[in-house]
């Protein structure tokens, strides 16, 4: 890979929202899940863990989703290094489906 610039950060290629648990939209429950996450030298999400979340219910799908994300990686002086401590917030809204995702 070859950066267009020498520093740069990670950048999403591929981002898919997480499923909503049956459970929960046949109780009509909302909610988030905070989760941390590091990004290796080659794109791929690595090392998740919840920080925070409004019900445990969301928990795992949110994990199952941010295991599928795909990014360039950050390059720093022209080399592609592994971004830690990344962050992203998930919401669970019956009226928002499309953008459900933050980074923090």
């Amino acid at each position: 890979m070859t950066p267009w610039q020498e520093d740069i950060k990670p950048q999403p290629l591929f981002r898919l929202p997480p499923k909503y648990p049956t459970k929960m939209a046949r109780n009509r429950k909302e909610g988030w899940v905070l989760l941390s996450f590091d990004i290796s030298a080659y794109g791929f999400v690595e090392n998740i863990a919840v920080l925070e979340s409004s019900h445990r219910g969301f928990e795992e799908v949110s994990k199952e989703a941010l295991e599928r994300w795909r990014y360039a990686p950050k390059f720093e002086d022209g080399q592609a290094v592994k971004a830690e401590d990344m962050r992203v917030q998930l919401d669970y809204t019956f009226g928002n489906r499309d953008r459900n995702f933050k980074n923090i």
